[in-house]
């Protein structure tokens, strides 16, 4: 459940510590990149906000999605650099495993 004032926006998650920043919150935020040739990769930003690990989602990802998944350093803090188009699987695991409001899920 999100409560957004003028000044903070707060956030409770289910088994969490409920989450207050200044400002809007941030979505998560899946960005598709080419790499050489045709492959895809899929950079995974804004989830540390949600008291998500880096690590652990990236573990999470691997087995769900059957490929590499690393943390890199990314301008605002940690990302998650998963091999292919993990659009579809971080957006369930976010939705269904964390229980993050769809709303703060967006990809591009």
């Amino acid at each position: 459940k999100a409560v957004v004032s003028t000044q903070s926006t707060g956030i409770a998650l289910p088994g969490r510590i409920p989450i207050t920043v200044k400002g809007e919150l941030p979505p998560i935020r899946f960005k598709v990149e080419k790499r050489t040739g045709n492959k895809n990769v899929t950079l995974i930003s804004n989830f540390s906000i949600f008291g998500i690990e880096a690590k652990e989602l990236a573990q999470k990802l691997q087995l769900l999605q059957s490929s590499s998944a690393t943390v890199v350093a990314g301008v605002k803090g940690e990302e998650v650099l998963v091999q292919g188009d993990a659009r579809k699987h971080a957006t369930k695991l976010l939705l269904q495993e964390y229980k993050i409001p769809k709303t703060f899920v967006s990809s591009s």
